[in-house]
């Protein structure tokens, strides 16, 4: 029954449709069909045929279709879907160009033109335009038309169709839109690439908070931009970076506390972000000074974001400022709050630079007055020792047994000639005191040995690590440096390797150079096992003097070779096989900037388990000219 119904519906469309055949003028993008009928038949029978056929057909693509005469000018009747049906005009005001008063204002002169254009050179019509539809809503239509010429060329009429485009041009701007979108955020996540690409490498940390505040700008597509820190010990937002106040405000808003009337002093106080769409609106900035900055710079609308670090801890705020009412996006703050992200990790590395500054401050200013302390009393106690040994002399049979007997075959007598006391021993506790002085003699050597190398530490951050540069033998040196240390180590076997030719001329200090040989060498004999030997030797090699130490320990990592030069660096895990005391990880770090202030380079070559070679290289006298002296 449905179904007949609809059927019987369909047919009064058709039969409605029919009546209106020849009735209704049209113009091109009116939906008419032609009602020039075929002339050249005669039977009325097939003449109808056709028109119902042409007009099933018409329906069934659901198109408005039309015709118009001649040139253009002349306007026919509707003979399948009306024109008046879809824009709601009379018979009378879409007679002519009078169906034109449906298109939107705005698209008027252009399809007239197009129109006027397609009639004068007889070409194919094709336009896009909106149609106000009969319930007042405007649709786009897609319009063609094609001409059908006489023999003498002229145009006998006008055929075309007018389709509703409405859904289609609706998706293409909703496609095009978000192409536009996806092409701004591809924009803007480059920016972030980029920026981030430059917290790795950039170390100017002012350039970078000004780039953060410009991407800030572009992403939010705002007027105005700032970026603060905030100092925990005053509880205050600092400026760090601005673009769009006037100087009068940036002066103003150069620190900010809680109590303030801006957006990020009521941000600062809740610690979330804080939106201000109108600031002029009563109760929207507090303070009367705040506002009249926020006025002076134009700005309408507001917003701050808590730069939060990784520990979660608020370290800052970045601002975005716009010159009118302004309503945020989920794009926009999507966008935003990474760049937030990167901006919280470099304000909390610009904070972490300044723990590790203010500690290297207070670290150089530490050895500097502990080594200049420490060198005054390890003097006296040298002293002392020495002073001990000239005193203490051992007990003889002739000795005098006198009242300053202090006990058993132990003595004190006045030397006539100094007139000092001495105190004479009998010979097991002259030995016991001798290996005591001994023992103290090295330890105050070795207290020396650190507090020179905490001295130079301090010259050399101070810069004032000085070189007395002079003609030298870099052979003579290496070889000094090498008895000295079989002196200490009397049990160890230090192989000394000279080959070539007798000289390697230097202009370098010797002392200096002499003091990174003994450290690679006390290095090599602290490491290695008291049975292996350690080599040193000195060459010339692609027109440079070469030293090399060579140990059988227990060698480096790749890490551990890296970083062996550092300051204070002592590698993990790397058992010290002889001798007594660890060193401070100076001593290698001291080396490499004493042979890179003479125009060197130092290294090592180490695997591990295979010991290790550290090498350095020094320029030749003839290869040195005219360089100036060096110093700190």
């Amino acid at each position: 029954m449905v179904k007949d119904r609809d059927m019987a519906q369909g047919d009064e469309v058709i039969s409605a449709q029919r009546q209106q055949l020849s009735t209704t003028p049209i113009a091109p993008g009116a939906p008419t069909i032609a009602s020039q009928q075929p002339t050249s038949a005669n039977d009325p029978d097939a003449l109808r045929a056709l028109r119902e056929r042409y007009q099933a057909l018409v329906l069934a693509t659901g198109q408005i279709t039309w015709i118009a005469r001649g040139e253009g000018s002349v306007v026919e009747a509707d003979e399948g879907r009306d024109w008046r049906l879809y824009t709601g005009q009379s018979g009378d005001a879409s007679h002519a160009e009078g169906w034109q008063e449906a298109i939107h204002p705005d698209d008027r002169a252009r399809v007239a033109a197009a129109w006027a254009l397609a009639g004068a050179t007889r070409s194919a019509y094709e336009i896009e335009y909106r149609v106000r539809r009969f319930d007042g809503e405007y649709r786009w239509l897609l319009a063609r038309g094609v001409p059908t010429l006489e023999a003498d060329g002229s145009a006998r009429e006008w055929v075309g169709t007018a389709t509703d485009i409405t859904e289609r041009k609706a998706i293409e701007d909703a496609l095009r839109a978000n192409e536009e979108q996806l092409a701004d955020e591809l924009a803007d996540m480059r920016e972030l690439q980029r920026i981030s690409g430059q917290l790795i490498r950039e170390g100017n940390l002012d350039a970078l908070y000004a780039q953060l505040v410009e991407a800030a700008i572009a992403v939010m597509r705002s007027d105005a931009g700032s970026m603060q820190m905030l100092d925990p010990e005053r509880n205050a937002l600092r400026l760090l970076a601005w673009r769009g106040f006037v100087p009068e405000a940036a002066a103003h808003w150069e620190w900010v506390s809680v109590a303030s009337g801006t957006s990020c002093g009521a941000a600062l106080n809740c610690g979330a972000r804080v939106i201000v769409p109108d600031v002029a609106v009563d109760g929207a900035v507090s303070d009367a000074r705040d506002l009249a900055c926020y006025l002076l710079c134009g700005v309408v609308s507001v917003q701050s974001t808590p730069l939060i670090s990784r520990d979660g801890r608020l370290v800052g705020m970045i601002s975005t400022h716009w010159r009118t009412r302004h309503e945020l996006t989920e794009r926009n703050l999507r966008m935003f709050d990474v760049l937030a992200r990167q901006a919280a990790d470099l304000i909390e590395r610009a904070q972490v630079e300044e723990a590790l500054r203010a500690s290297e401050r207070r670290k150089d200013e530490f050895l500097g007055i502990a080594s200049h302390e420490l060198r005054t009393p390890l003097t006296s106690l040298a002293a002392n020792v020495q002073m001990a040994r000239r005193m203490v002399r051992p007990s003889t049979p002739s000795t005098p047994s006198t009242p300053s007997t202090v006990g058993s075959g132990t003595a004190r007598a006045t030397d006539p000639a100094s007139g000092e006391d001495e105190l004479y021993l009998p010979p097991a506790a002259l030995s016991r005191l001798r290996r005591l002085l001994d023992s103290s003699d090295r330890q105050i050597g070795r207290l020396t040995r650190l507090v020179a190398d905490l001295l130079d530490v301090s010259r050399i951050q101070s810069g004032m690590l000085v070189m007395r540069v002079a003609p030298c033998d870099l052979r003579d040196v290496v070889t000094e440096a090498v008895e000295a240390q079989r002196v200490v180590w009397p049990d160890r076997h230090i192989i000394l390797e000279s080959p070539g030719p007798p000289q390697l001329a230097l202009a370098a200090d010797a002392d200096r150079i002499g003091q990174v040989v003994t450290n690679y060498l006390v290095n090599a004999l602290k490491y290695s096992a008291a049975d292996q030997p350690v080599v040193a030797r000195a060459r010339r090699e692609s027109g440079q003097a070469r030293v090399e130490v060579c140990d059988r320990g227990p060698g480096l990592t790749s890490e551990q070779r890296e970083r062996v030069f550092d300051t204070f660096y002592r590698a993990p895990d790397v058992e010290q096989r002889s001798g007594k005391g660890a060193g401070l990880g100076l001593g290698l770090h001291i080396s490499k900037t004493i042979v890179e202030r003479h125009g060197g380079a130092v290294g090592v070559e180490s695997e591990p388990g295979a010991g290790c070679v550290f090498w350095f290289t020094l320029p030749l006298a003839e290869d040195v000219g005219d360089a100036p002296p060096v110093g700190g």
